[in-house]
């Protein structure tokens, strides 16, 4: 696998192959292929021009941010969506018109976000059922109609179980029902049913979302195993950039539905088109803008702080306002938070990120009470709100804006704000919806004007101006960018500032970094619900690259 790296073939950023020394090569036709794959749902482009290519026996990484297009990709390779235009092939064949029951025959096989198991069967029956299905459909049905359950297995198929059971570790467990068993274990069994049906290629969908460091680290050898000892190919679709790099031969990094990379782990870490759809392509501006903040802020306070390019602002004083501690989050059997710990000081500017799937919006919504959390403690302006309900953390003062538009578009800009101070007492109420008309006179005009007649930035400013017409101590702003143009960004970050200059804490969770560093005074970056860096934003600089895009590889460094 990606000890291979040295002596693979790689593709180049249009999608062919090439040998590492740029000849072009001409081998037997890849276990798995699309070209030209195109999607669009009611007009938006999802893929445009699309190709991909998987080598026998290769471990192949499909990387992007959130909405470049992999899931869809995903489902047009194992034919449960039709693509608009483009096709695909498994081993030379066209299947671009077979059903997913004929792809799978032909090879390929898929895993879900989400094992679909049933509870009341064993792990070993599991696999026998996945077997039956691609290999004895008539024998199973027969099983199934005349009542007496799953008849003795043939001698092939107790190999075949016996040896996947091997592979995956799961002899202990064998025999027992997975309901109950840890999602880790859940899913090593829906990768074993893959398995079963004999595939040339797994098409594998966020296989470690949910599991904690031991069981990733389970899956990866898995994996692994099953590569070496089942000669099967894996197509990998995962938001822990570091395991894709760790175990990948290859990596194709999309962003808006369109090829930007592909090549060598290491290739794609370095290649610049990454980087800016990660990180977005500011960071060095980013840097000289917190190298200076802090320079300023040094001298004048012996401390990083500071907002924006204006110029550093006085030092942070008195006890902090939010203390995390230890707190932990889940989503079923999915941990989404782990022992997640930190302190903002009042008037500070905390940077939250983290890949896509970190945790960082689920770490804001508990903070805000609208989701409960498993363990920890959460001390908000000296108070411990540990599991209280939202309306009650909102009255004492933490407001919490949600990924997307948090306005009423059928409403008024006016109806908006008047809804926003119904927590306030009735005198306060006026003084309070001419505060933030003051802070965002764009809508002092637009008074009667529907919320959702407003632009998409129009709408994050009502929404923040929502936020500060009640005067919070803190606001928890969530992917305030998220799908606004640079311009419409640049609007809501000057918001942003007026309500700094108002007093407020804030803290960003954002997906362009650029945009976050260059406004904050620390950063703390999450990965798989745990905190892994945190420090001044000068500093998160530095690191943000490996924590973002992974380190290379042990086994290509040594290769040089």
């Amino acid at each position: 696998m990606a000890s291979n790296h040295a002596d693979a073939p790689h593709l180049s950023a249009v999608g062919a192959l090439v040998d590492p020394a740029g000849r072009a090569e001409q081998k037997n036709p890849p276990i798995l292929e699309g070209q030209n794959i195109g999607v669009s749902f009611k007009g938006i482009r999802a893929l445009n021009k699309v190709d991909i290519r998987i080598n026998a026996r290769e471990v192949f990484g499909l990387l992007g941010p959130n909405g470049a297009g992999k899931s869809t990709l995903l489902g047009v390779l194992s034919g449960l969506l039709p693509p608009s235009n483009g096709e695909v092939y498994i081993e030379g064949a066209n299947v671009s018109h077979e059903s997913p029951h004929k792809r799978a025959i032909r090879g390929l096989a898929r895993t879900f976000q989400h094992p679909q198991l049933f509870a009341d069967l064993t792990v070993r029956e599991h696999l026998r059922l996945a077997y039956r299905l691609h290999h004895e459909r008539d024998r199973l049905w027969r099983d199934l109609f005349d009542g007496a359950g799953l008849r003795a297995p043939s001698e092939e198929e107790s190999r075949v179980v016996s040896d996947i059971i091997d592979v995956l570790d799961l002899a202990h467990l064998a025999d027992r029902q997975v309901v109950g068993l840890p999602l880790g274990t859940s899913r090593l069994v829906e990768v074993g049913q893959a398995l079963a049906t004999r595939p040339k290629v797994i098409l594998l969908d966020e296989p470690s979302s949910g599991l904690d460091p031991h069981e990733t680290r389970r899956l990866v050898s898995a994996l692994t195993d099953v590569v070496a000892a089942q000669g099967v190919s894996l197509l990998l679709v995962e938001h822990d950039v570091q395991m894709v790099m760790d175990i990948s031969d290859v990596i194709q990094v999309l962003e808006f539905g369109q090829t930007i990379a592909v090549g060598r782990p290491s290739e794609v870490r370095e290649d610049a088109a990454v980087q800016s759809a990660y990180l977005g392509d500011q960071m060095e501006v980013t840097v000289g803008a917190a190298q200076e903040r802090s320079t300023a802020g040094s001298a004048k306070s012996g401390r990083v702080s500071g907002v924006s390019t204006a110029g550093p602002r006085d030092a942070y004083d008195g006890e902090p306002i939010l203390k995390v501690e230890e707190l932990s989050a889940t989503y079923g059997d999915a941990l989404a938070l782990d022992k997640v710990s930190l302190t903002v000081l009042p008037g500070s500017v905390l940077a939250l990120l983290g890949a896509n799937g970190a945790g960082k919006s689920t770490l804001g919504r508990v903070l805000a009470g609208l989701i409960p959390p498993a363990s920890g403690r959460i001390q908000f302006d000296e108070v411990d709100v540990t599991g209280l309900p939202a309306h009650e953390i909102r009255r004492l003062g933490l407001a919490y804006l949600p990924e997307g538009r948090g306005v009423f578009p059928s409403l008024s800009v006016a109806d908006n704000l008047k809804l926003a101070v119904r927590t306030l007492p009735k005198d306060v109420r006026s003084a309070a919806i001419d505060r933030a008309l003051d802070m965002f006179p764009i809508f002092s005009q637009r008074r009667r004007q529907l919320a959702g007649q407003l632009s998409g930035g129009e709408q994050q400013m009502l929404s923040l101006a929502r936020a500060l017409a009640v005067a919070p101590r803190l606001v928890v702003a969530d992917e305030m960018s998220l799908g606004l143009a640079p311009k419409i960004v640049d609007q809501v970050y000057d918001a942003l500032r007026v309500g700094l200059q108002g007093g407020i804490t804030l803290i960003i969770i954002e997906q362009l970094v650029h945009r976050a560093l260059g406004m904050a005074d620390n950063c703390c970056i999450l990965r798989r619900g745990q905190v892994v860096w945190s420090g001044s934003s000068v500093a998160a600089v530095d690191s943000v690259l490996d924590h973002y895009l992974g380190s290379v590889p042990e086994q290509e460094e040594a290769l040089g």
